[in-house]
């Protein structure tokens, strides 16, 4: 997900604040270039945010790079084959007539949704928000 999924719904509030906050007696220029500087700095400090975390993390897991290749794949293949191993335990349980407990159709659902529902997002935003726009 980017950050941009998340800074749209929060420019929206700023304008909601900003609605609320600035006298009605400000000159309509002067309360553009006001909304302009907040969300221009809304946007630099997320940015800010997002790098220290990705800054953050590869000083503790690490590079790609630095990484012995057995790891690199090991951590490659990681999720892979535990989502092969839910699914295939569904299967399993399904075919030999058990009950599938509820616990594991939620770990089917989270799965499902790690793979799917970031790329789902992805595509669908942009839709959502000309949709909203029109």
């Amino acid at each position: 997900m980017g950050i941009s999924t998340v800074l749209g719904p929060l420019t929206g509030i700023i304008d909601k604040v900003l609605d609320t906050v600035l006298p009605s007696s400000i000159d309509k220029a002067t309360a553009e270039k006001i909304r302009a500087d907040a969300k221009a700095q809304l946007v630099d400090n997320a940015l800010r945010e997002e790098g220290e975390f990705r800054k953050f993390i590869l000083d503790y897991e690490g590079r790609a790079s630095d990484l012995h290749p057995a790891m690199a794949a090991f951590r490659a293949s990681l999720r892979p084959v535990v989502s092969y191993a839910v699914y295939g335990t569904v299967i399993y349980m399904t075919l030999a007539g058990q009950v599938i407990p509820q616990g594991m159709w939620s770990l089917v659902l989270i799965i499902s949704s790690v793979w799917f529902g970031e790329r789902a997002v992805r595509n669908i935003a942009p839709a959502i928000k000309d949709l909203k726009g029109k």
